[in-house]
């Protein structure tokens, strides 16, 4: 069967395909968003892309994440004029990041605020160990990490398209800069929805079906029950759920499945306080 053409913009006169000072480093997890910004980059923007992705051992989805980066990296150059384009990602383990007190330590402040996500430390320590300032990551305004990066961003032009980051005159947070100052946002305002029409338009959709969400995968497929597969349902993503997952889903979002959770919980802090 054929691979589905994929509509790349213009490239400027004279110049050859990936023309670019330098390669766009992102953090690459194998899922929706950061899929279809590394997509973006290499066909529309004719950009190089240098991947890196952080190993969770205490996370089951782990090797489901990076086979299906592996899937899609075989589709990816099998259509690229320069398959080179796109860099070997390079892999790290959570454990391997060198530790970094100051950003611990804002981490830990920032969290104290308002719930956020660990991973932002260890992003911010493996940012720092690589010397990395512009680290892309694939936040968009409905995740939690948006709530402290309201007020404090700045638009800026990147190739042809626009791209976020901290304010770099903004000294009112310096626990912010800390965890948050060395990474830029390129899909700050964009839906889940307008990255699927965008993939339409340009061809590479088919890709963008390659892509895991599932922090939690049962027998290799979506759980259903962990938080990202909660998000593909509310963002309009609900066809990518097998269809049992898909009602658990649609149950633990219920009044009554927020009560059967809540009082698991319950148990469990009871169980773990017990020992």
């Amino acid at each position: 069967m054929d691979c589905p053409v994929i509509q790349t913009t213009p490239r400027p006169t004279g110049t050859t395909p990936n023309a670019s000072p330098s390669p766009v480093h992102i953090l690459w997890t194998g899922g929706w968003d950061s899929t279809f910004r590394v997509l973006d980059l290499l066909f529309r923007q004719h950009r190089t892309v240098q991947p890196h992705y952080l190993i969770d051992p205490g996370r089951p989805s782990v090797g489901s994440e990076i086979k299906a980066m592996a899937r899609m990296r075989r589709r990816m150059q099998e259509r690229l004029p320069d398959p080179d384009a796109l860099r070997p990602t390079l892999f790290t383990d959570e454990p391997g990041i060198r530790k970094n007190p100051d950003i611990t330590g804002a981490w830990t402040t920032l969290a104290a605020r308002n719930p956020l996500g660990e991973q932002y430390e260890w992003i911010a320590r493996y940012a720092a160990m690589q010397g990395l300032e512009s680290l892309e990551l694939s936040v968009h305004i409905d995740d939690r990490a948006y709530l402290f990066l309201d007020g404090h961003i700045e638009e800026i032009r990147d190739g042809n398209s626009k791209n976020y980051r901290l304010k770099p005159d903004d000294d009112a947070d310096r626990d912010l800069g800390l965890v948050f100052g060395r990474l830029h946002f390129p899909l700050l305002h964009i839906s889940k929805l307008d990255m699927q029409a965008a993939a339409d338009q340009a061809g590479f959709r088919d890709i963008m079906e390659m892509t895991w969400f599932c922090h939690n995968p049962k027998r290799g497929k979506p759980c259903g029950m962990c938080f990202p597969c909660q998000f593909a349902l509310d963002e309009g993503m609900a066809r990518r759920l097998p269809l049992p997952a898909r009602m658990k889903c649609q149950f633990v979002s219920s009044k009554p499945g927020i009560v059967v959770r809540s009082s698991a919980r319950k148990l469990l802090r009871r169980g773990q306080t017990a020992r």
